[in-house]
């Protein structure tokens, strides 16, 4: 129970961080210590932040588009291939909260190959984080 209270609070911390009046740059989530690691053609914009006071590999991630802004807590288990979201998304700016669909361990084979999500995890378990070069 105290987890959860820890992981909202934090949700809280985090989602303020970012401003609506720069939505859609980027300008924002950077100054605050985000990382954009990737972009896709549909002007997508991806995010990682490491979960700070958090025990293992979970991080913050964001998908950024000119009208929109998820967020949610992903943890990877890097040594059996795998990954859970401990927070289902958030669409920031309309405060809507979407279905909690990867509540349970998942393979990271079930990310689409060659995907922005798919790369981010090869990149963590790497551990080579590489920001996006613009």
């Amino acid at each position: 129970m105290l987890k959860k209270i820890v992981l909202v609070c934090a949700a809280a911390i985090t989602l303020t961080a970012c401003d609506t009046t720069t939505m859609g740059t980027g300008t924002n989530l950077q100054e605050a210590g985000w990382l954009l690691v990737a972009k896709n053609d549909e002007r997508s914009e991806f995010y990682i932040r490491k979960a700070e006071g958090v025990p293992g590999t979970v991080y913050w991630e964001t998908i950024r588009t000119s009208d929109s802004e998820f967020v949610f807590q992903r943890e990877y288990d890097c040594k059996n291939r795998r990954y859970r979201d401990l927070i289902a998304p958030v669409e920031r700016t309309k405060g809507l909260r979407l279905k909690h669909r990867n509540k349970e361990w998942a393979p990271m084979s079930s990310l689409i190959p060659d995907s922005a999500p798919a790369y981010i995890a090869d990149m963590i378990c790497s551990g080579r984080i590489v920001p996006y070069a613009t």
